[in-house]
């Protein structure tokens, strides 16, 4: 074997760090002639393997009338899925879907309910989303469906379509998911999805003359709602870093409870991570930590809750993006798993959420909400879940008139 190819595939499979180098090099360093070959071999490497994963993929889509084929390159984002391929498969259509192996580990499929026999998943990698052969792969197909423009790092996957695919087959056939209104600004390609409306959000935006359509998240399977628990079982569901969800005013709220005397409820957290912030030893029974879950393991633990808690708060600035700029997968959770939420009032209007479908307090008064949802009565508990159920619903057929109606404008 040549020795370069030797080198290349030792560096690629056990130096981490070296990798990881590779990928960041500025543009401008000036690199050794061996080093150049080195990256020549490996990029070569890796459209072979690329090449060799998509080819037996070609055709698959020969054959499918009404087929779109939906990809999700965020290894994270993976909470999308089953209500994109729902909403695609309840309109009639076969659904082919190419993610990450992070999301397929996820066992996310699960809880995908489309027909098996109007449905195929691949699992790729991200070299093998900018393979010419997908490219062409993709031309086979009624529709594309991104769910993420971003795929976790500086590489916009929806821009990279707009030049190689758009522009280069002129086929305007893609749709996608944006989940940051300020992308439209950082990347000018991506004004050709919203100039033509082919560009959704997971609630509706009015960004530069145009107004962005929503397409809500409202399914996790065939969920079971239990009455309210004697026991009162909080769950969030979130990595555990204080840009993404205010744990450090969770472990406060609990305090300032168990001062009360109320100690009939308990925390169930699932993520990602170790946690940043403090528990005292004698609040430790009241937190249950699960760490990362299976989707069929975060369904059972949906279940056994009673309320949502999305731990966005408006002191932190970083939350500040899920009131006007993006939304929080706390949804899916909520809408999936009919659980209440309980949300600071300063984001409820951003969520639609009121009095009647969820528990709001005004800003630090976290304690206040949890101690209200325990002392809830069972009609009360229940009339509530009533209007989030009616809330959902709403939001399925609007999501839905707004897909359709887009697809017939194609």
């Amino acid at each position: 074997m040549n020795r370069h190819v030797v080198n290349i595939l030792s560096w690629f499979i056990f130096d981490r760090k070296k990798r990881h180098d590779f990928r960041c090099k500025g543009k401008n360093k000036q690199h050794s002639p061996v080093k150049d070959d080195n990256r020549a071999v490996m990029n070569n490497i890796l459209s072979c393997l690329s090449n060799a994963r998509l080819m037996p993929l070609l055709n698959t889509a020969v054959g499918f009338e009404k087929t779109v084929l939906i990809i999700e390159t965020n290894g994270v984002h993976s909470i999308l899925l089953p209500t994109i391929c729902k909403y695609f498969s309840d309109l009639g259509y076969n659904v082919h879907l190419a993610t990450t192996a992070m999301n397929m580990a996820t066992d996310v499929l699960s809880v995908c309910d489309v027909p098996q026999d109007k449905f195929r998943s691949f699992t790729l990698s991200l070299s093998d989303y900018t393979n010419g052969l997908f490219l062409n792969m993709m031309t086979r197909y009624d529709y594309i469906f991104l769910c993420t423009g971003m795929n976790g790092t500086s590489f916009n996957v929806a821009e990279f379509y707009a030049k190689n695919y758009i522009n280069r087959y002129h086929r305007h056939n893609i749709l996608y998911l944006e989940h940051n209104i300020d992308n439209f600004q950082k990347y000018p390609l991506l004004k050709q999805y919203l100039e033509n409306e082919h560009v959704f959000a997971l609630r509706e935006y009015d960004c530069q003359s145009k107004v962005i359509k929503e397409l809500s998240l409202t399914y996790l399977g065939d969920t079971v709602n239990y009455p309210k628990h004697e026991i009162i079982n909080f769950i969030t569901v979130g990595r555990l870093k204080e840009d993404v969800k205010d744990y450090q005013e969770l472990v406060n709220a609990v305090r300032q409870l168990v001062s009360k005397n109320i100690k009939n409820f308990y925390v169930t957290i699932v993520g990602q991570g170790e946690p940043y912030f403090k528990i005292d030893e004698s609040l430790k029974q009241y937190f249950k930590f699960r760490g990362e879950l299976s989707y069929p393991q975060l369904i059972r633990e949906l279940e056994d809750s009673d309320y949502i808690l999305f731990l966005l708060h408006s002191h932190i600035k970083e939350h500040q993006r899920y009131k006007d700029k993006c939304v929080t997968g706390s949804t899916a959770l909520m809408y999936g798993a009919l659980k209440p939420a309980l949300l600071e009032e300063d984001f409820a209007e951003s969520y639609d959420l009121s009095d009647e479908n969820a528990v709001l307090y005004q800003k630090g008064a976290l304690s206040e909400a949890m101690e209200k949802a325990v002392l809830l009565s069972s009609d009360e508990y229940t009339r509530m879940v009533n209007k989030l159920k009616i809330l959902r619903n709403e939001k399925i057929d609007q999501s839905v008139k707004n897909l359709e109606l887009t697809l017939k404008n194609i």
